[in-house]
């Protein structure tokens, strides 16, 4: 098989979810390997503009604080904000 686009397994992607059939009947059909499938399919069911991370900095000021970026987003936390809390607000971004 050739090498496909990220349209074009969308496409195909699409195409089983319509299909009523399971991933590995539909790859069958269309000589396309199952596992593959379902790691390209995994992969693109994930946001495309974000690795995942984010970028954390710290700067010394006056009053210190640790500064969140992700891609345009810019946010500054005061360092006196508990760990936990921190945690919970970079899960919930996520």
């Amino acid at each position: 098989m050739a090498r496909l686009t990220q349209d074009q397994w969308r496409a195909l992607i699409d195409e089983h979810a319509a299909s009523g059939q399971t991933a590995m009947a539909f790859c069958a059909e269309r000589g396309i390997d199952n596992k593959y499938f379902s790691t390209r399919k995994s992969q693109l069911s994930k946001p495309s503009n974000t690795s995942g991370f984010v970028a954390v900095t710290t700067k010394p000021t006056e009053s210190q604080s640790i500064q969140l970026i992700a891609g345009a987003v810019q946010l500054r936390i005061p360092t006196g904000v508990s760990a936990q809390w921190l945690a919970d607000f970079i899960k919930a971004l996520v």
